[in-house]
């Protein structure tokens, strides 16, 4: 992956039942769930996404995304999910995790190994 981040926010909107009082629509993010990414950068924080917050019932941090397991390059550089689209202020995706946001969702701080990346490709794609 060679992109920045922050740009995963797709979505529609509906006019589904829970919309608040006085408005017409809801934006309803679509489902992102069970992504693996790896930022190539060795000095800047990842933003992988924004804060969607939450429209009448819906919260919809805590149940669009999950399961996201992202390999930062090393120790001391972030996941972070950005405060709207005012980057670079956010939350760390382990602080934002614990809040019970992105349910499953993991940063770890290497990268996988090439044969394991390797393996990944050739689950999805079959051997070459």
């Amino acid at each position: 992956m060679v992109d920045l981040g922050g740009k995963f926010d797709a979505g529609c909107v509906t006019g589904a039942a829970g919309t608040p009082t006085n408005s017409t629509a809801v934006f309803a993010p679509n489902v992102w769930r069970g992504d693996v990414m790896v930022p190539l950068s060795l000095t800047e924080n990842f933003f992988y996404r924004q804060e969607w917050g939450s429209q009448g019932k819906y919260d919809w941090d805590k149940s669009q995304v999950s399961n996201i397991t992202i390999y930062m390059g090393k120790p001391g550089i972030y996941a972070y999910v950005a405060a709207g689209r005012n980057r670079p202020t956010g939350t760390p995706m382990t602080d934002w995790v614990a809040k019970g946001n992105d349910p499953g969702s993991t940063q770890h701080n290497a990268w996988p190994s090439i044969d394991e990346m390797i393996g990944w490709a050739e689950a999805t794609l079959g051997s070459w």
